[in-house]
């Protein structure tokens, strides 16, 4: 069983219809908060399937959700080969059916009453609820029930599981495992006598000589740490005599520094000196130019007079300018003015058919009304364009999409004759291949016995035997049959094609005349609001050309309004200019104040003329740009002054500091001298002591002997490993002889067991016999799993039609499988479903038993550390790596990280829903 869709309604938490796709998935986990509604999900598809839920058991009625009046649940799952679909609704209401899907959308019903769906699914699945689950979905709590429940109920879930049914199989794998076992005995016979065994007295020599090498490595230990010691104030030595080194360097060049500062500093004293002899003599300098200031600016004076009687001659001839130009200014004002009654009066008469334009409006409002109405029927007119263009395409798509119907109608229905006659032949197959299964199974019955034997079939004598007349039929009709089967896939998948593509032309055809018709609408309502506007379809071309020229002959009014606008400004500029007499009284009132400058001041300079004003000034000039650059000089020499006596404060400051920096280098060089005497004092004295008495220490001598230490320290440990391998490798290989003549006794017992079975196959025992089979073989695929989840502590042994487990990390200990832990039992429990889904048509052969597609674990993990937790995922995602569908149901958000495929249930509040 493999599910497809689950849809709920009004189920626990999940009040609002909740779906839930599972097509496309293999390894998925359901995360959400505690109680948000995760496990819900797994008890819908029980309901679903079996009207039953382990929590409620049949009294489901609890599950419905506060505040509704029913509750609904659909569950879409695949089981062999194909797909179904079960409805269960609470209150039933006759709703409750079990569907099986015969085409593309086609649902055929199996059965419609709450009972016989139940039972109609028990045989699909081939399990019933108990034993669904104890292996497909393993609710909260009961996720190790298969492993712990008592010996009766774990044989009858096997029952269900195998299929028991293959007899004449069972005892041809009965006789295969029986010489399997005993060649393997003879095999590991074989090997055990190639084993080259070490005596008791060749451990013990092993041994001797392991503890005497420790020994020697011991006092070679104490040795390399004695010299490691020696090395180390070698080490200090030399960082001693490189350090005063170092030293002696930074003393040479703190008392270079020092002198340098002081010659910096006398250099600096003899420059202040010369700046000062320069200053005095520019100042001399300044003092011997005869330059006064006075005189200079009453000769600016007289010039300024002169140039303000030339401004007084030009404002005159301006004055004649401007009354000019007022002339020639109104001329054109009125000539404008004439034009523009003209023009109103051409626009009054092009307008009348409009009753749109009051000649009383300002200009820019007329213009901007023409403007609006212009665009306005221009959008129109290209909307009407556009329109027309599209309703021709429709027309013409309409068209072609009606053929293609048309065609596509055609195929279809051949398609559909086809399909019939495929359902009609695949009928006639099966009848055939039923009525010979039933022969075959009769003639397998009638094979083992022989005359004079009662008939299983009639109770009879049996008198005459024959051969199997079906035996070779049966193959050829199970082979005709599988084709048939093919051929009817293949046809379903053309003709759910065939349905897609006429659903897809019929569509086409709509939507384009839906589109025509909306077009059409839009053209109408285009012709309506051009009557509005004044015109028509026919008329709006000659409605476009007349506000066009309307609007040119607006746009020649608003010119010239304009200019005349632009002209009467003008005009009051001007007589503005002439009324206020700009300038004439200003300059005249300057030139009095700078005579009566003149006539204050009674210079000598007041009968200069102007040309001798101009090379006074010019002298003058000359001899002020002089004395400014001796005032520059004497500012840049006093500035140098300053700024080298404070350098010379500094550079004081510095050979102070120099000459502290002298005397901390030689204090400096005389403590590390000391050390260093001590230094060379104590490795002497280690020298004469570990290495050499009265020898002088030699570095190169002792990094020689250190290699030479470790050299012998390396053989000594390299031997050491050596003893410790071969000691190991001696007693594994006793062990292992010991294991092996006791595997040897194993197989041959079970080599004579299966020889037994074999015999005895159509016997009561059967059953028991094969349950104990699949038990150790599930434990044996188990223990490959738990190894790898208990890093080899643990192995699962099956016993009697019990599990127990054999510690390993406990001298070997067995014990029952309910003694583990909450997480050592979890671990367990899902190595034994991951064996159980992965091997169940292994196990159960060529039987009945069902392939488990599905699994579905509900929480546990919360019991596991970060290790065991990617371990068992791990697990999953190789039983997922066919085509099973795993689904992990937990809040541990550690799990969710690790599985990307998620449905996550998110609580708002008493309700769920589904976040994908």
């Amino acid at each position: 069983m493999k599910p497809l869709r689950l849809e709920v309604q009004g189920f626990t938490v999940f009040r609002e219809k909740t779906s839930v796709d599972f097509e496309g998935r293999t390894l998925f986990a359901i995360t959400g908060s505690i109680g948000a509604g995760k496990s819900s999900l797994l008890d819908a598809m029980m309901w679903a399937l079996y009207g039953n839920v382990p929590r409620v058991g049949a009294s489901t009625s609890q599950l419905k959700s506060n505040g509704v009046k029913s509750m609904h649940v659909l569950f879409e799952f695949q089981a062999r080969g194909k797909n179904f679909r079960v409805v269960r609704k609470h209150p039933s209401d006759n709703s409750n059916r079990l569907e099986i899907q015969e085409g593309e959308g086609k649902w055929n019903l199996i059965a419609d009453r709450s009972r016989d769906v139940t039972d109609k699914i028990v045989d699909l699945l081939g399990m019933d609820f108990s034993t669904f689950t104890r292996t497909v979905i393993l609710p909260q709590g009961q996720f190790d029930a298969f492993l712990k429940s008592d010996i009766k109920a774990r044989r009858d879930i096997l029952v269900k599981l195998l299929g028991l049914s293959m007899y004449e199989k069972a005892r041809s794998i009965a006789n295969k495992r029986a010489d399997d076992a005993h060649n393997t005995a003879r095999t590991i016979e074989d090997q055990l006598e190639q084993l080259k065994l070490s005596s008791p007295d060749d451990i013990q020599k092993f041994k001797d000589q392991l503890k005497k090498t420790n020994q020697i490595l011991d006092g070679l230990t104490k040795r390399k740490e004695t010299l490691h010691t020696l090395g180390t104030t070698f080490t200090d030595t030399r960082e001693k005599e490189s350090l005063l080194k170092t030293l002696n360097q930074n003393y040479e060049d703190s008392k270079k520094g020092y002198k340098e500062t002081q010659d910096s500093l006398e250099s600096t004293l003899k420059n202040i000196e010369e700046f000062e002899n320069s200053l005095e003599f520019v100042i001399q300098t300044r003092k011997d130019l005869e330059y006064n200031p006075d005189i200079h600016n009453e000769l600016k004076v007289q010039l300024k007079i002169v140039v303000k009687r030339e401004q007084l001659k030009k404002l005159n001839d301006k004055q004649r300018e401007i009354k000019k130009n007022i002339s020639e200014t109104e001329d054109a004002l009125r000539e404008h003015q004439k034009n523009i009654v003209f023009k109103q009066k051409d626009l009054l008469k092009k307008s009348s058919s409009l009753d749109l334009i009051d000649i009383n409006d300002p200009i820019e409002d007329i213009y901007q009304l023409l403007q609006e109405k212009q665009r306005e029927i221009e959008k129109q007119k290209n909307q009407l364009t556009e329109y027309f263009l599209e309703e021709k395409k429709l027309s013409e798509e309409i068209a072609i999409h009606k053929k293609n119907v048309k065609n596509v109608q055609l195929e279809h229905n051949r398609i559909l004759a086809k399909q019939k006659n495929i359902e009609e032949k695949l009928i006639k197959k099966q009848t055939e291949y039923a009525n010979a299964q039933k022969e075959n199974v009769i003639a397998d019955l009638l094979s083992g016995l022989k005359s004079g034997d009662l008939c299983p079939v009639c109770g009879q004598e049996m008198f005459t035997m024959q051969d199997n007349p079906v035996e070779g039929l049966l193959h050829d009709l199970h082979e005709a049959l599988e084709k048939t089967y093919a051929d009817s896939e293949k046809l379903n998948e053309v003709f759910s094609k065939s349905i897609s593509v006429l659903s897809v032309a019929e569509n086409q055809v709509k939507i384009t005349t839906d589109n025509l018709q909306i077009v059409r609408r839009k053209m109408g309502a285009i012709e309506e609001h051009l009557v509005n506007l004044g015109t028509s379809t026919n008329e709006i071309d000659g409605m476009i050309t007349l506000l066009e020229e309307l609007i040119t002959n607006v746009e020649e009014i608003s010119k010239l309004e304009k200019e005349c606008r632009d002209l009467e400004n003008e005009l009051d500029q001007f007589n503005g200019l002439l009324s206020a007499d700009t300038g004439f009284s200003i300059v005249e009132e300057q030139l009095n104040d700078l005579l009566q400058q003149i006539n204050e001041v009674n210079s000598e300079t007041a009968n200069i003329t102007e040309s001798g004003i101009k090379k006074a000034i010019e002298d003058y000039d000359q001899l002020f740009d002089k004395y400014e650059e001796m005032n520059k000089k004497i500012e840049s020499y006093k500035s140098k002054i300053n700024d080298h006596k404070i350098e010379a404060d500094t550079q004081k400051a510095g050979v102070v500091r120099h000459e502290k920096i002298v005397q901390n280098a030689e204090e400096a060089v005389n403590e590390v001298e000391q050390i260093l005497k001590k230094l060379n004092a104590d490795l002497k004295q280690k020298w004469n002591v570990t290495i050499e008495k009265d020898g002088e220490p030699d570095f190169e001598k002792l990094r020689r002997i250190m290699e030479a230490h470790q050299n012998e320290e390396n053989e000594n440990n390299a031997l050491v490993g050596s003893l410790e391998a071969q000691l190991l490798q001696a007693q594994n290989e006793r062990k292992s002889a010991v294991r092996m003549r006791q595997e040897i006794k194993d197989k041959r017992k079970t080599g004579e067991l299966h020889k037994s079975l074999a015999t005895e196959l159509q016997s009561s025992r059967f059953i028991e016999f094969v349950q104990t089979e699949a038990m150790n073989s599930l434990a044996t695929d188990t223990s490959s799993w738990l190894d790898r989840f208990t890093n080899g502590r643990y192995e699962l042994i099956a016993e009697s039609g019990d599990f127990s487990v054999v510690d390993r990390l406990n001298g070997d200990e067995k014990r029952s499988v309910k003694t583990l832990s909450g997480g050592e039992s979890f671990l367990t429990s899902l190595a034994l479903a991951l064996s159980l889904s992965e091997h169940l048509p292994e196990l159960s052969g060529l039987g009945g038993g069902m392939s488990l597609e599905s699994l579905f674990l509900d929480e546990g993990f919360g019991t596991l550390d970060v290790e065991s937790l990617d371990l068992a995922v791990q697990g999953l995602e190789t039983l997922a790596g066919g085509s099973r569908l795993v689904g992990v149901i937990s809040h541990v958000g550690e799990l969710g990280e690790r599985i990307p495929d998620r449905i996550e249930v998110i609580k708002n509040g008493n309700l769920s829903y589904i976040a994908e």
